[in-house]
């Protein structure tokens, strides 16, 4: 349920007026369905040899841009490469990310949509494996509009603010003020 969530909230970079409407008694169509698939499994953690570092070895020009760029970590350099991620103090991990969605056109998408259809970042975490753990799905996107569910409404995340209002009870002169 919550991976079902989390996939649905995913914005998609697609003009929707190029979609159908659909009904919930409409069969899905090309016109009216995006379709996407992932696969993603979380290897085994690597052993280590004898001195201690892990036997899938990241290739030295890497280990250099992580280096030498105080912005990066060694998670974002696993995150790009789409390894698990080992933190001491952590549980070993992979994390799935709205890129790792395939897109797999039905019909005539394909020629509708030369550039292909995508999320629009792709960098939102929509799971953590952890070891032995895999994601094999097809998801199947859908126009919608607010009145149906509050996904669909384009609206932004609202937030309040608290004023507080001092009284003084007897005025205040000279250097007190």
């Amino acid at each position: 349920e919550v991976l079902a969530h989390r996939l649905g909230l995913i914005p998609l970079d697609i003009d929707a007026r190029l979609f159908d409407d659909i009904e919930d008694e409409d069969e899905a169509t090309d016109r009216n369905t995006v379709v996407f698939e992932l696969k993603v499994t979380c290897p085994a953690k690597p052993k280590k040899d004898e001195k201690g570092a892990d036997e899938i070895k990241v290739a030295e020009i890497d280990e250099e841009i992580v280096a030498n760029n105080p912005h990066l970590d060694r998670a974002t350099l696993a995150a790009a490469k789409k390894q698990a991620i080992e933190t001491p103090g952590r549980p070993y991990t992979k994390h799935v990310y709205s890129g790792d969605l395939t897109w797999v056109p039905q019909g005539d998408q394909e020629e509708r949509f030369p550039k292909g259809i995508k999320p629009v970042h792709d960098d939102i975490l929509i799971a953590k494996l952890r070891p032995g753990q895999t994601i094999e799905l097809e998801a199947h996107g859908r126009k919608g509009i607010g009145k149906d569910h509050a996904k669909y409404s384009p609206v932004a995340t609202a937030c309040y603010r608290l004023f507080t209002q001092v009284e003084l009870v007897e005025p205040v002169y000279d250097e007190l003020a």
